[in-house]
């Protein structure tokens, strides 16, 4: 095979081959002998021409003669850079493993055995610290949240306070704007105090001889009915109606028994002053406590607006 190889090979791969051949041989050289020795020797020996080139090229101790042929090129990867010769030749034996020693569209041949045909394994690279750059799928790292498990109780522990939260604060606003409830029962009573002022007042028009006092009657009728048509309505507009049969709940009765036994004695202006001023009096801390309670802007302002009034009127019938 030796004899065949030499009288067929070209001139520029005859250096590379007997007894002075240079300890380097570049991975190009023998890729081109063996693709010759494929290419020019008999059928039965081209299977041998990968282990040929392997055994007797590559892995042939050199002779002494100097080192001639071109200096090696560094392994950027290697982290050594050493640039040692037996190391680029082993990396030269490494990557002439994979060659294929058989033609292309033919059958591959099973290799040679025996102790002398073995391929050598390729040592361990070192371990790179950016081994994490080119391999970022084998990262280690735990995900931050998984399916299942603590973070899902704690994600849906969350959802559920934030929902706590807005209803909270939805149930505070509501009740800024439309009053704190122990306001709703104080206004009611409101209601009250104003439909026992129109009823004596509605008396005073129908009963009352002086002109001065027939004006008032008049006077606090009209006043005091439209203050509690407002109230009404802001009651009903925080969902509170207020019933014909709740409205008359205040109306003495005792009252009404002792103006009409002053009608009856003819001294009614007198008793129908009286009692106007003391409903008026208890009508003003009514609207002061009903006040203190209530915290929307617009029930507030009813409510001053009915105490200022309440006061005219005792004025008007103190003078």
């Amino acid at each position: 095979m030796s004899r065949q190889m030499q009288q067929s090979l070209p001139g520029h791969l005859q250096q590379y081959v007997g007894a002075n051949k240079p300890a380097y041989v570049p991975q190009r050289v023998q890729q081109e002998l063996t693709a010759h020795m494929q290419k020019a020797m008999p059928d039965h020996l081209k299977q041998y021409a990968g282990a040929y080139v392997e055994q007797n090229i590559m892995s042939r101790p050199a002779s002494s003669t100097p080192l001639m042929g071109r200096p090696p090129i560094p392994d950027r990867l290697n982290r050594s850079h050493s640039g040692d010769v037996a190391a680029e030749q082993a990396n030269a034996q490494f990557l002439n493993m994979f060659q294929s020693d058989q033609p292309q569209n033919t059958a591959p041949a099973a290799p040679p055995s025996g102790p002398d045909q073995q391929i050598p394994s390729a040592p361990p690279g070192p371990t790179s610290s950016y081994d994490f750059i080119m391999n970022p799928q084998q990262s280690t790292r735990p995900p931050l949240f998984k399916l299942g498990g603590p973070s899902a109780a704690v994600r849906a522990a969350v959802v559920a306070g934030g929902l706590l939260l807005l209803l909270v604060l939805f149930i505070g606003f509501k009740s800024i704007l439309a009053g704190s409830n122990k306001s709703i029962p104080s206004l009611v009573g409101i209601t009250q105090d104003q439909q026992e002022l129109i009823h004596l007042a509605s008396n005073g028009v129908k009963n009352v001889t002086d002109s001065h006092l027939q004006a008032f009657a008049i006077t606090a009728q009209v006043s005091v009915q439209s203050e509690q048509g407002q109230l009404i309505t802001y009651l009903a507009n925080n969902h509170r109606k207020v019933a014909n049969k709740e409205l008359v709940l205040k109306v003495n009765k005792s009252t009404d028994n002792a103006l009409t036994a002053a009608l009856a004695a003819s001294n009614y202006d007198p008793i129908f002053k009286q009692a106007m001023q003391t409903k008026l009096a208890s009508y003003k801390q009514d609207l002061q406590q009903a006040y203190t309670q209530t915290k929307g802007p617009k029930g507030r302002a009813l409510l001053t607006a009915d105490y200022d009034a309440a006061s005219l009127l005792l004025k008007q019938l103190g003078s």
